[in-house]
């Protein structure tokens, strides 16, 4: 069964909208929206992020709109980039950056504000082209005043029923799994990749300090992974 929007986490600079619409896989929207929320502030992140789980078909629709691809995927993130750049703040405020999934070492960099960049896909495949697909549930007031423009950082939408398919031979655990997930798309909303070398370094040096701050509280399990077999 369906479940409305959880409550916005962190409503005074970075702000999560939560909301589960798939039954196949019980999910704690609360506990993975706090998960996001505290990759947002570590990271500095100002704006509001949705977060949403969805079922195969509906992740596979957005898999073949935007990145002409068969089939469900795990995750996509799709950035908005900042109106006022000078402000520093990662994300954006309703121009599209590009789409992104789990596993994209072959894509392109993400470009610059306002220009749609490349979208990748977990199974390597070509890049396309994307655009931002899943509007945010609520729109939080922005911590400077009454009336001014919410700053969107972005979506991540995340197919359950792929993450517990895939999770033995991935994360180890069904629970890991999902929070590699959360912490990999909100990474990519503020801007990280995995294009280069290098970039994939970084980013994973990155998701490995989240979750382990964040998710387990310590170094990671044994069966632990981060790559895709």
């Amino acid at each position: 069964m369906n479940e409305p929007p959880s409550p916005t986490v962190g409503a005074e600079a970075a702000t999560v909208v939560g909301a589960d619409e798939q039954d196949a896989v019980d999910v704690d929207v609360d506990r993975w929206s706090r998960l996001a929320h505290a990759v947002l502030a570590a990271e500095g992140a100002v704006g509001e992020l949705t977060l949403t789980f969805v079922d195969e078909d509906e992740i596979a629709a957005l898999n073949a709109e935007h990145l002409g691809q068969p089939g469900p995927t795990d995750v996509l993130s799709f950035p908005l980039d900042a109106l006022d750049a000078a402000a520093e703040a990662p994300g954006g405020a309703g121009v599209p950056n590009g789409v992104f999934t789990v596993d994209d070492a072959a894509a392109e960099a993400p470009g610059g504000a306002g220009v749609p960049n490349p979208v990748s896909t977990s199974e390597r495949r070509d890049p396309g082209t994307g655009t931002h697909a899943h509007e945010p549930s609520t729109i939080g007031t922005p911590a400077d005043g009454a009336g001014a423009v919410p700053v969107l950082l972005g979506d991540v939408v995340i197919c359950p029923a792929v993450a517990a398919a895939q999770a033995s031979a991935h994360a180890g655990t069904l629970d890991d799994e999902l929070a590699l997930l959360v912490v990999h798309g909100v990474l990519h909303v503020l801007g990280h990749d995995h294009a280069e070398r290098d970039d994939t370094a970084r980013m994973r040096a990155r998701e490995l300090a989240h979750l382990e701050a964040h998710h387990w509280g310590g170094p990671p399990p044994d069966d632990f992974r981060q790559e895709q077999p």
